[in-house]
């Protein structure tokens, strides 16, 4: 039983992870020019070579160390290099078929240029990582005018991960709703705390009575305007 249970753990974990790059392979990368940016047998090579890694990968590869990159390239040309950044730029690298071009924003500042052959559904701004074979370097002019190497590295779209990131959002809108609900609370409480304002009981007077009181009144004064000035005058004194 255990000979046939390690049969199978070989047969199904026999070509997994990444292959040692053939010979013929590495002569061919060996005619990578540094710094320029045309490509030949050394991409081809090793375009060649990650179309054949399949998942897991485990732990192979080191950690960048771009000024040894950088200072000697020829001595990293092939090694496998763990890398981590932003995506940047993508664009279709031709004359390949299914290859793309990427600029990736490491996470100390610097750019590199990754190879990245399949298909790889990752977009500007992700965050993107994983296993590649150095290239080479790659001398480009900027757009004010200043010409930069890079660091140039070939994978395969299947040992890319991609984390989405979202835009930052301060912290304060978070506690808007809950501002929101402490104000309401608030109000409310005002509202039912208030005192309740005495209804004062209104009297409704008819205009006919005022006008038909008016009448009368003016009907018992004389025709006389002094004498009815008289008479107003002692009834407020017996009124009062």
């Amino acid at each position: 039983m255990r000979t046939l249970l390690l049969f199978f753990t070989v047969l199904f974990s026999f070509g997994a992870g990444i292959p040692p790059m053939a010979d013929n392979g590495k002569i061919r990368l060996e005619t990578a020019v540094d710094g320029r940016e045309t490509h030949g047998e050394a991409l081809e090579a090793l375009l060649q070579d990650v179309r054949q890694w399949s998942k897991p990968f485990g732990t192979n590869g080191t950690e960048m160390d771009r000024e040894s990159l950088m200072s000697a390239p020829a001595q990293f040309r092939g090694n496998l290099i763990r890398w981590s950044g932003k995506l940047e730029l993508t664009r279709e690298a031709s004359p390949w078929i299914d290859v793309q071009e990427w600029f990736v924003r490491m996470e100390d500042g610097q750019l590199v240029i990754l190879i990245v052959a399949g298909s790889c559904k990752a977009h500007k701004g992700e965050q993107v990582s994983g296993i590649a074979r150095f290239y080479k370097t790659v001398s480009l002019e900027g757009r004010d005018a200043q010409i930069r190497v890079y660091p140039t590295f070939v994978t395969t779209a299947l040992a890319i991960a991609t984390t989405s990131t979202g835009p930052n959002v301060p912290a304060f809108y978070f506690l808007l709703p809950v501002l929101f609900v402490v104000s309401l609370i608030v109000y409310i409480c005002a509202r039912l705390m208030q005192p309740k304002k005495q209804t004062r009981r209104s009297v409704h007077i008819q205009t006919d009575d005022v006008v038909d009181a008016m009448e009368n009144y003016a009907s018992d004064l004389p025709d006389n305007a002094s004498q009815a000035l008289a008479q107003m005058y002692e009834q407020v004194e017996d009124e009062t």
